[in-house]
């Protein structure tokens, strides 16, 4: 019995050869086929030659893609750094204000004048006064002489104050509507007299002013 791979290749044999001798005789047959297989070859080469041409037009689509996805992102991002810059100028005023309500420093210095100050509007007589966390110095002198303080984020004060009671009370109302707040925890009242003004009230006050506590530890001389 003939194997059948032997079949195949007789029949197929027998068809190239029909073909070959109709190639031969005929030349419409003929040139049809040249065309033919003219057309093939140029395709065959036509996409080898134009297959790394076309990856690298698709790489670039992608990379053109991924690159206006980046530039829309930045713009994106430049638009929003406007907007916030735009928001923070038209709000800086209140900014301002917030940091001295708030202040990113200790600063005890400006405490101190902001009592100081609210003490000599009411002509009331400030003894005593102490601020504790830190040791704030300038070029020559130390302003105020510190301890350390329970709450890092908050400056602890105690001062006496003494006076007539209409002055105290308008030198509490004031402290109580300064920009920078300060939390009082503690009054101890007493009076006495004195020769020369009367009956004066004394007024011992222990506060809290808080601020952001930005640094554990603030560089040397500030």
């Amino acid at each position: 019995m003939m194997p059948t791979w032997r079949k195949n290749y007789l029949r197929y044999k027998s068809f190239f050869l029909n073909i070959f001798r109709q190639y031969q005789q005929r030349a419409d047959v003929k040139v049809y086929l040249e065309i033919v297989l003219s057309s093939v070859a140029i395709s065959i080469f036509a996409v080898f030659a134009l297959r790394p041409t076309l990856l690298t037009i698709s790489r670039l689509i992608k990379e053109v893609g991924a690159k206006q996805k980046t530039l829309a992102a930045m713009e994106e991002k430049i638009k929003n750094t406007k907007e916030a810059e735009d928001l923070y100028r038209s709000e800086v005023e209140k900014i301002k204000l917030l940091d001295t309500a708030m202040p990113q420093k200790p600063s005890p210095d400006t405490l101190f004048r902001q009592v100081d100050g609210a003490s000599k509007k009411n002509s009331v007589i400030i003894t005593n006064f102490s601020i504790n966390t830190l040791t704030l110095k300038d070029a020559s002198r130390p302003i105020a002489s510190v301890s350390s303080s329970s709450k890092p984020s908050s400056l602890t004060l105690s001062f006496n104050i003494k006076g007539v009671y209409k002055t105290i009370i308008g030198f509490l109302k004031d402290l109580e509507n300064t920009r920078r707040p300060i939390v009082f925890t503690t009054f101890t009242l007493g009076s006495y007299i004195d020769k020369d003004l009367g009956k004066l009230i004394v007024l011992s006050v222990e506060g809290q002013s808080p601020y952001v506590d930005t640094a554990k530890e603030l560089p040397e001389g500030q």
